[in-house]
C-alpha cells in the first residue's frame, strides 16, 4: 500500500484536544538548525527523515506552542490510525 501524500496547506484535526493543524511545510530535519552545523563540523552524512511544522489552533490546552513539528512518519501514523484526520 503506497504511503498517503502530504502537502502545505493540508488541514490534520484532533477531535480529542479539540484543535485544527494547517500543514506549513516539509523539511529533511538534518538540513536544518543547530543539527545541521553539528553534522557538518563532524563531517558526517546524515540520511533524511523528513519532518513537517504543523500550526495549531483551537480552544484546547494543547499544544502550548502553536507551532510543532512532527516526523512524516510518525504523522502519516496518527492519521491512519484515526488519532487526527485529514481533511
Amino acid at each position: 500500500m503506497e504511503k498517503e501524500s502530504l502537502k502545505s496547506g493540508d488541514i490534520v484535526i484532533d477531535h480529542v484536544g479539540r484543535e485544527i493543524g494547517v500543514l506549513i511545510r516539509r523539511y529533511n530535519i538534518f538540513d536544518e538548525g543547530e543539527i545541521a552545523l553539528y553534522i557538518k563540523e563532524l563531517g558526517e552524512e546524515a540520511g533524511t527523515i523528513w519532518v513537517w511544522d504543523i500550526f495549531w489552533v483551537g480552544p484546547g490546552e494543547w499544544p502550548f506552542e502553536h507551532l510543532q513539528t512532527y516526523t512524516e512518519d510518525g504523522l502519516l501514523l496518527l492519521i491512519e490510525s484515526c488519532v487526527l484526520k485529514r481533511s
